[in-house]
C-alpha cells in the first residue's frame, strides 16, 4: 500500500471517534456513569458534561456559525438531558455508543427547532406601524413618491 493510500479519509473515520470516546469512558464505566447519573448523582451528572460539553458546542458551533446561540444550544442540551437521563436506557449494546449518541441526538433536535424558530420568524411579516409620528410618516411618504417617480422614469428610458 503506498503512503497516498494510508493517507485518504475512510468510512472508517466514525469509528475514530467512538475509540476515543471509549478510552474516555469504557463500556463498564459509562454503565456506572449512567446508572449514577439516572440517580441525579451531581459527580456523575457533572462528569457527563466534562465529557460531553466540549463536543456538543463544537458539534453545534460548527453547524449554525454563532457562538451566543451555540452556547446557549449547548446548555439546553444538557438541561434536556437532566430533565429525561432517568428514561434513558441503552438497550443490550455498547453504553458508551449509546449514550453518545443519545446526547448528540439531543443536540441535533435542538438544532432543527432553533432553525425552524428562525425561518419561521424570518417569514413572519413584521407589524405595520401607523403610531409613527408625523415627520416619520411624512419622511414614508415622500419618499415612497419619490421611489416611485425614480422607478418610473428608469423603466421609461428602457
Amino acid at each position: 500500500m503506498s503512503t497516498d493510500e494510508t493517507m485518504m479519509p475512510t468510512a472508517h473515520a466514525p469509528q475514530i471517534a467512538a475509540d476515543s470516546m471509549h478510552e474516555l469512558l469504557p463500556p463498564a464505566e459509562a454503565r456506572e456513569l449512567l446508572r449514577r447519573a439516572q440517580a441525579y448523582e451531581e459527580r456523575a451528572l457533572t462528569r457527563l458534561y466534562q465529557l460531553f460539553s466540549d463536543r456538543i458546542f463544537r458539534f453545534i458551533y460548527y453547524r449554525i456559525q454563532d457562538r451566543p446561540r451555540a452556547e446557549e444550544l449547548t446548555n439546553e442540551v444538557f438541561v434536556r438531558l437532566l430533565e429525561n437521563v432517568e428514561n434513558f436506557r441503552p438497550g443490550g449494546g455498547d453504553v458508551t455508543l449509546a449514550l453518545t449518541g443519545w446526547i448528540f441526538t439531543i443536540a441535533r433536535n435542538l438544532i432543527i427547532d432553533d432553525y425552524r424558530r428562525q425561518k419561521k420568524r424570518a417569514a413572519e411579516p413584521l407589524p405595520d406601524d401607523d403610531t409613527g409620528t408625523p415627520d416619520a410618516r411624512g419622511f414614508t411618504n415622500r419618499s415612497g413618491a419619490t421611489h416611485r417617480r425614480t422607478t418610473n422614469g428608469f423603466v421609461a428610458a428602457f
